[in-house]
Formats: structure tokens, sequence, C-alpha cells
């Protein structure tokens, strides 16, 4: 989700939200010793259609080819969240 891991903050508005949400994926897959090369499977959840486009804009400044399997789902989310990403890596 789009929460600064430092403050416990939800940021504010989609792309500070999506950004921080990829950015903590990003952490914790290189904790794991990993990165996005060894995702296989990207879900993202929106509230909003409207925010499809600016979604794969921000993954694209992310991911690379050959690029993860992804699921995008339009549902409800707690209050003020208007994102949320999950993503399955296969590290070996």
């Amino acid at each position: 989700m789009g929460t600064d891991p430092r403050s416990g903050i939800l940021c504010e508005g989609f792309r500070e939200q999506m950004r921080q949400a990829i950015t903590n994926v990003q952490e914790l897959l290189k904790e794991a010793g990993s990165s996005f090369a060894d995702v296989v499977m990207l879900h993202v959840y929106l509230t909003d259609t409207g925010h499809f486009r600016e979604m794969n804009t921000i993954l694209g400044e992310f991911l690379t080819e050959p690029f993860p399997a992804r699921t995008t789902v339009y549902t409800g989310l707690p209050p003020d969240m208007l994102v949320e990403v999950d993503a399955l890596a296969v590290v070996q």
C-alpha cells in the first residue's frame, strides 16, 4: 500500500500512493536478495478506473522487459487508500 514505512502515514493522492506502494515492494524484494527482475506476477488493486493509465506510466519507471504477468483489479479499499500492490517473485 502507499504508506511511508518510516512514518506509517498514507501518502496523499494516487501518484504518490502508487510510487510509494511500488517502492515498498522494491524494498521488500531487496531485503530478500531479489529485485523486480525476479517478479513473475504483479497484482495491482485500484479503486478508480481513471488511474489505470497513470499506474502503467509509474510501473514503467520501475519494471523492464521481460515484464511480469499482471492482474489489475478494481476494488474497494480502506478509506483514502487508492492503490495496493503485491508481487510474486521466484528466487533461485
